[in-house]
């Protein structure tokens, strides 16, 4: 999949952009070059200034109108299979893809074998997992890796004071 190609300056749509995991999505994404929209039900969240300010438009609500333009359309879990955005995206014909497969797609995909416009180079990803201390520990081996002179991207799902945001960006 090559859906975070730098090169196409139409947006990818984010439903949900608001949470946690979508709004690190976009961070990284933004700060990769490219062109991301959201939306979400409740855009009160600190993590939606984050996006904000870096250009990201943040609609409040959901609308069909919301996918003029864009190339695609990410969705979380939350997202009921029949949504008014979703049928405006199956009539464009854009592509709908799950936030698993578009976070999988940033971080080993086009982006990290450097083809598609991606630009990077092949990178390993090391992911956290369990019931408590993900976020701590995600910032932990990312501080780590980058202490030992590696450049790190770092997801945690919550809001690191050392990085202002979800993300540490490369």
């Amino acid at each position: 999949m090559t859906l975070f190609r730098t090169g196409d300056p139409r947006p990818i749509h984010l439903m949900g952009i608001a949470g946690a995991g979508m709004s690190a999505l976009a961070l990284i994404a933004r700060h990769r070059g490219v062109a991301i929209t959201g939306c979400d039900s409740d855009t009160s969240g600190a993590g939606v200034a984050d996006l904000t300010a870096l250009g990201i438009r943040v609609w409040q609500g959901h609308d069909p109108s919301h996918l003029d333009g864009a190339r695609a359309v990410v969705v979380t879990a939350a997202v009921p299979r029949e949504h008014p955005e979703l049928d405006r995206a199956r009539a464009l014909d854009l592509p709908v893809v799950r936030r698993a497969d578009a976070l999988g797609d940033l971080v080993n995909g086009s982006w990290a074998s450097g083809g598609a416009g991606g630009g990077g180079s092949k990178s390993t990803l090391v992911a956290v997992a369990g019931t408590h201390g993900k976020t701590t520990t995600t910032v932990m081996v990312t501080e780590a890796l980058t202490a030992a002179g590696r450049n790190p991207t770092g997801l945690a799902g919550g809001r690191v004071a050392a990085w202002g945001v979800r993300r540490r960006s490369r």
